[in-house]
């Protein structure tokens, strides 16, 4: 149900180097040079979930080409998982750690280098559609990021900003729903970086606590009474709607039958 930023110690540091297929693929990727720390860079076809960690997955795919894999993996995933897309060149880069049941951390040394090179990253990550119960009910609450989820969104905003850096990063999960953006506005970055080594941390301390509650299934039966007719697409819209302010925002972009 979430996302976990894991710092881990970086090995060897060298540009891509793997079999001439893959070198070949990544040509068409408007020359694009990954990174690479110890694990060997595998092209496939499709997105798709990789627990075992013994090699780093890459998909060129157009970013609705890629979310219809991620909906795909909806309904037979195990685990989940967590990729950087790469708008300017079209390229998915699988960026998730120790999937379990329950959540996917992030390969932040990786993605630090990723973050450092590309101007505009677009991070996905899903909830499996076993997370869900059918019809209108509290579980709808899951379509949303969990209180992990936005920790790293706001971590990586800090990141951005501490580094002085210009990257366009955005921040979305995929569900048998739709899909959530989620991410800091340039005022909550530049407010939650200064108030960084600020004890009490007010702003992202508020939005945790926020998320929490309003995911609760407290509030989700509390607006289900309060509004009985309403779809799981409003009820989806009315939760980004509480969640999102000047310091942070969160859009819901529902499937289109």
């Amino acid at each position: 149900m979430s996302t976990r930023l894991v710092f881990a110690c970086a090995a060897a540091l060298s540009l891509l180097g793997q079999s001439a297929n893959a070198q070949a693929q990544i040509a068409l990727a408007n020359g694009a040079a990954l990174p690479q720390i110890s694990r060997p860079l595998i092209v496939d076809r499709t997105l798709a979930t990789n627990d075992q960690n013994a090699a780093r997955h890459i998909t060129l795919a157009g970013e609705d080409e890629g979310i219809a894999h991620i909906r795909r993996l909806l309904g037979t995933s195990t685990v989940e998982e967590q990729w950087a897309f790469l708008p300017d060149q079209r390229m998915w880069i699988e960026i998730g750690v120790g999937e379990d049941k329950a959540q996917v951390e992030t390969d932040v040394e990786y993605l630090k280098l990723i973050l450092f090179g590309a101007p505009r990253v677009h991070l996905y990550h899903f909830h499996p559609a076993r997370y869900f119960e059918p019809g209108v009910n509290a579980s709808l609450a899951l379509a949303l990021p969990s209180p992990a989820d936005v920790e790293s969104s706001v971590k990586i905003a800090m990141l951005m900003e501490e580094a002085n850096l210009a990257t366009d990063v955005r921040n979305y999960v995929v569900s048998p729903h739709g899909v959530v953006e989620y991410e800091p506005t340039s005022i909550g970055s530049a407010r939650m970086h200064a108030e960084a080594t600020h004890p009490r941390a007010f702003v992202a301390r508020d939005l945790l606590t926020l998320v929490t509650l309003r995911r609760s299934a407290f509030n989700l039966e509390r607006m289900l009474d309060a509004t009985p007719n309403a779809s799981a697409t409003e009820i989806i819209h009315e939760l980004c709607s509480q969640l999102s302010s000047e310091f942070y925002r969160m859009e819901f972009y529902p499937n289109v039958s």
